[in-house]
């Protein structure tokens, strides 16, 4: 006697072969959103820093004096003060 195959084998093959490509879909979406939604472990930051000394015309330091550093590409001003010694430091 011969053992046929059950008429619904096929079905089931067709029906394994629909699932796999489903995981392996949703395998790949999460994989993509996951990497495309996720924020960097690290913050990229520039920073500048503006140092000098403020003297007159003859080379006289102006203590106490207000400098104003403009940060062209967005506006903001950050401002300082010469110290006794005619230095400032500014940093953005």
């Amino acid at each position: 006697m011969h053992q046929q195959d059950h008429p619904s084998e096929p079905r089931r093959a067709h029906l394994s072969t629909v699932v796999s490509v489903l995981w392996c879909f949703a395998a790949a979406v999460v994989f993509f959103l996951g990497t495309a939604l996720s924020t960097p472990a690290y913050e990229q930051e520039t920073h500048a820093e503006l140092q000098g000394k403020v003297v007159d015309s003859t080379g006289a330091v102006i203590k106490g004096a207000q400098v104003t550093v403009l940060e062209l590409t967005t506006g903001v001003p950050t401002q300082t003060v010469i110290n006794d010694t005619g230095e400032s430091r500014c940093r953005s």
